[in-house]
């Protein structure tokens, strides 16, 4: 016995699946939009204004890592962590977000412009700064403990290359 099933077709599907997508977008936007509170907002909104000594943003300032390996640049890579960390938006109940979507979310914050976010909806603008934070909070991290091992390697091989000249010169 056979059965037939009619499948609808390619645009009827696909008009499908992009309102699935755009449904489950949504409320990622919507989870994310909801995490901080009402101070937490405010100081996340700042990310998009000037600093008080430069004509980047806070968040374009952020954006950048270090780039060389040296004392000032550990200094400026920890005070990069503690910027992010001092929004208090911690990723302890972030299990029911996807997390590919998450970080691809903030990927996009880090790529695009001030001006793109600050020009979206105020839901999906919250929910790109809450991602952005989240995510680059971990990454400044990994760079600080990367400068730090890295000036280590040096002290470590500087110091021995010392030690081998004072063993020789007996």
């Amino acid at each position: 016995m056979q059965h037939r099933i009619i499948l609808p077709g390619a645009t009827t599907l696909t008009r499908l699946i992009s309102e699935v997508r755009e449904k489950a977008t949504l409320r990622l936007w919507n989870k994310l939009a909801l995490i901080p509170s009402a101070e937490q907002r405010s100081q996340l909104e700042m990310l998009l204004g000037p600093t008080d000594c430069s004509r980047l943003s806070l968040l374009e300032s952020l954006k950048k890592g270090p780039v060389t390996i040296s004392g000032p640049a550990f200094n400026e890579a920890i005070e990069r962590w503690k910027t992010l960390n001092d929004f208090g938006l911690h990723a302890e109940n972030l299990s029911t977000l996807p997390a590919v979507r998450l970080k691809n979310l903030a990927r996009y914050a880090g790529m695009t412009s001030v001006f793109n976010i600050a020009g979206m909806s105020p839901q999906k603008r919250m929910a790109v700064l809450v991602a952005f934070v989240l995510a680059w909070e971990t990454l400044a991290l990994d760079d600080a403990l990367d400068v730090l091992d890295a000036m280590l390697a040096v002290i470590i091989r500087d110091a021995r290359k010392i030690g081998q000249k004072n063993g020789s010169a007996r």
